[in-house]
């Protein structure tokens, strides 16, 4: 496009006013209304002059201060309205009521309906004293005048409490999209440390009972699972500490995010607890950090199952790419020996957790027991490679 297309079809972002601004502007048009009724405006009663500067005085000065007190200048100034036009000193339908009426439904909607019906009376009750006191004008012509007027008022009441009840609905839309992102953040959370948790304890556990039962007779083997003990330990407690720092509200450095580029690192992690693993991993250098992340722990949640779950045996794991389609499949051999696999009350939520990582990419996730024996994980995530269109 030609810069200067590209200036024109430009549009400047519009700063909205503030308080004291609009505050400013109230106080002009106030101004603006005085001055129209007191001059430009013909008057078609006797009344004293300064009795007529008074009645115009609280009909249009109020409207300087409708922001800062919404329901006492609505007050007033449908007071002052109605009063005036009954004994004839403006010929205007309550304009600067309408106005009043908008401002105080619109900002002061809860109170303002308390507030409705005693204005109202006490309007209807005014209204008939002041034609009571013997204007010049015929009764038709008074209620005429007032009619138009009290429509315009109760219209513009209408049209605040609407903008109110938007404002309100407006409010409530951000505080549950607020709510959600925290409950999502939460989520999230919950399924990092329980995919950080249940991986290392698994490893932990298993390498803790083979050492018990190696402990007295090959004391090298003994060393080697402590050393393994120890490893898993640190690893997760340095993951720990990185998922929970998403809980602070500090600025300080995060580490990257696990992703594909360390899957082999649980490979030589569930080998060092006793599984065999054949693995082919490609480099994927193409797929989406968000899609790595669900990848490693899709992996790592399949590993720890294996390991829990069937104890030392060969397990295989493939993870490739399709360009636009990321597969992973993880499928064991079963328990040496054929014994019958243990369910825990973690692998449910361990499998649902896998399941969810998965939908919200999009994906597709089948896990259940062979035929031949074993258990076999299969995902397929489709992503848009980076770089790409979404």
């Amino acid at each position: 496009m030609h810069p200067k297309g590209a200036v024109e079809g430009a549009r400047l972002p519009v700063r909205p006013l503030t308080h004291g601004e609009l505050v400013a502007v109230d106080i002009v048009v106030a101004g603006l209304l005085a001055t129209v009724y007191l001059t430009a405006l013909p008057r078609s009663s006797t009344l004293p002059d300064w009795l007529h500067g008074v009645l115009v005085s609280l009909i249009a000065l109020p409207v300087a201060l409708r922001r800062v007190w919404p329901m006492p200048v609505f007050a007033s100034v449908a007071f002052a309205s109605i009063v005036s036009v009954s004994l004839g000193v403006l010929p205007d339908p309550l304009l600067a009521a309408a106005l009043t009426a908008y401002t105080a439904a619109a900002i002061d909607a809860q109170r303002s309906r308390r507030s409705w019906l005693v204005i109202v009376s006490s309007s209807v009750v005014l209204t008939f004293l002041a034609v009571a006191t013997g204007s010049p004008q015929p009764w038709p012509s008074r209620f005429g005048t007032l009619l138009p007027g009290l429509a315009l008022v109760g219209a513009s009441w209408a049209a605040g409490i609407a903008v109110a009840q938007r404002r309100a609905y407006a409010v409530w839309r951000a505080a549950d999209r607020v709510e959600r992102a925290v409950s999502d953040e939460r989520l999230r959370i919950a399924r990092e440390v329980h995919d950080i948790v249940t991986h290392n304890l698994g490893v932990i556990a298993v390498k803790a009972a083979v050492t018990r039962h190696l402990a007295r007779d090959q004391p090298a083997e003994t060393l080697a699972s402590l050393a393994v003990i120890e490893q898993v330990s640190r690893e997760a407690l340095a993951e720990m500490r990185q998922a929970l720092r998403l809980l602070r509200d500090s600025d300080e450095p995060r580490g990257p995010a696990p992703g594909l580029p360390d899957v082999p690192t649980l490979v030589r992690r569930a080998e060092k607890a006793g599984l065999t693993v054949r693995s082919e991993l490609p480099e994927q250098d193409d797929v989406p950090p968000g899609v790595s992340l669900t990848a490693y722990r899709i992996v790592q949640e399949a590993l720890t199952n294996v390991i829990k779950h069937a104890g030392p045996t060969r397990c295989s794991l493939t993870v490739r790419s399709t360009g636009s389609e990321l597969l992973v499949e993880v499928a064991d051999d079963g328990p040496v020996g054929g014994r019958p696999i243990r369910p825990s009350a973690a692998e449910g939520f361990g499998l649902a957790g896998m399941r969810e990582r998965v939908e919200m990419h999009n994906g597709d996730m089948t896990a259940g027991p062979l035929a031949a024996g074993g258990f076999q994980v299969d995902v397929k995530i489709p992503y848009a490679p980076m770089g790409g269109r979404q």
